[in-house]
């Protein structure tokens, strides 16, 4: 890969251009982690509102019609559904886990299979999520692995 940065006086934004032969998963990595730059999602704690930057979430989990953001140092309420989020973090590095998570690839640790075709992800703060069957093909193919 070759990176070139060219500074030009008279733009107002930052343009990306990407030439490459095939768009592949090395580009669609490269792609993902520059859409995660600067996305955020409100989540709200002890009655104030926070904007979380995507890359400090574990992962997000939808439990008894609330949708939680999780960090490494604390637990956030949002008022999005969890397949709002999904629809917004496509191009970024998270996938459905199961029907009520999703997972941020970039913090995952490790995953093990388990019985029925599962996996057991265990998390960058040693947090242990199960992907369903339905998803955990998704998950390993993001990942990488066979």
């Amino acid at each position: 890969m070759k990176i070139v940065i060219r500074k030009i006086q008279d733009i107002n934004e930052v343009e990306v251009v990407i030439n490459c032969a095939d768009e592949n998963k090395e580009v669609n990595k490269i792609v993902s982690a520059l859409n995660s730059v600067y996305a955020k999602i409100q989540g709200r704690r002890e009655n104030e509102l926070f904007q979380i930057d995507i890359n400090e979430i574990l992962y997000i989990e939808s439990v008894d019609r609330k949708t939680f953001l999780y960090s490494e140092v604390a637990v956030y309420e949002t008022e999005k559904r969890i397949y709002e989020l999904e629809e917004y973090l496509k191009h970024c590095s998270f996938f459905r886990a199961s029907k009520s998570t999703i997972v941020n690839l970039k913090r995952v640790k490790s995953l093990r299979p388990e019985i029925g075709l599962r996996l057991l992800l265990t998390m960058d703060n040693d947090e242990k999520i199960i992907a369903s069957r339905q998803y955990s093909s998704i998950i390993k193919q993001a990942l990488g692995v066979n």
